[in-house]
């Protein structure tokens, strides 16, 4: 077994002899990563070249039921023709169930064991364009109540044959950080994509609606600020994109048959 496939064994068996009580977190940020490659993906057609770009995010829950999100994102216009679709609280299962159903391409690098469900546990990027390059990010912070670290995954996509940096992100709840570490995991993300030449595109469950304004206050275009609640009674799940082109529409996924305790949310955008 090679050093990259030995590595979720060995965190599985920590978990296990920890009582199952707090994350096992993975600290390598070059792995464990699990997805397609661009030589294998499926890549279905797409709009004229030149015309929007669609992003949506979906917190899948867990992934207890991927039929049923899968349900969800066909019955949604806006979902159904993403270009880019994160997930956020997945695993590699999902992520793989998902991309072969939708004819996707997909990446999955997990943050950590998670104890409720002691499998992988973290965010994916989806897309029906090829993904030529992609990355883990370590955010700052450990939660108090599991210890859990957090990740972001990071991707180059390839969307009307231009490349956009995608990030599929995941901060820490108000139960395990303050809003000032929710802020530092947002400034991290904001540090890493200050150099790319490309568009960049932020996505997913941020946790709190005042970490999505941090992208905002650095002159990223937020969409989906008006969407309303998408988790109980907060607004969580956003889009936010820089250098993207104009937003022409957001909105949130109201679906009777959603499984997950967070809606869907998406974005569309001119390109320049």
């Amino acid at each position: 077994m090679d050093a990259r496939r030995l590595r979720p064994v060995v965190a599985a068996l920590a978990f296990m002899a920890t009582g199952c009580h707090y994350a096992i977190n993975y600290p390598d940020p070059t792995g464990p990563r699990f997805g397609s490659t661009a030589a294998n993906a499926i890549v279905a057609p797409g709009d004229p070249p030149g015309a929007r770009v669609v992003v949506g995010s979906y917190n899948v829950e867990f992934g207890r039921d991927i039929p049923a999100v899968l349900r969800v994102i066909r019955a949604d216009s806006a979902l159904a023709r993403a270009d880019i679709l994160t997930l956020e609280e997945t695993d590699e299962h999902a992520a793989e169930a998902l991309g072969a159903a939708l004819g996707w391409q997909w990446v999955f690098y997990p943050a950590a064991i998670h104890p409720a469900t002691g499998g992988n546990y973290g965010s994916a990027i989806l897309s029906r364009w090829p993904i030529v390059a992609d990355r883990k990010l370590l955010l700052p912070h450990v939660g108090w109540r599991r210890h859990l670290r957090r990740a972001t995954v990071c991707a180059t996509v390839m969307v009307h044959g231009r490349p956009i940096r995608a990030y599929a992100i995941h901060f820490s709840t108000m139960w395990e950080l303050t809003a000032a570490g929710q802020d530092d995991q947002a400034r991290t993300v904001l540090a890493d994509a200050e150099g790319s030449p490309d568009p960049v595109v932020v996505a997913g469950d941020f946790n709190r609606k005042g970490a999505a304004e941090v992208f905002a206050t650095q002159g990223y275009a937020w969409p989906t600020r008006q969407v309303g609640a998408t988790h109980h009674l907060w607004s969580f799940d956003h889009v936010v994109a820089r250098g993207l082109g104009t937003p022409v529409a957001a909105g949130r996924v109201r679906d009777p048959a959603n499984p997950s305790d967070h809606a869907p949310v998406w974005a569309e955008f001119a390109l320049p």
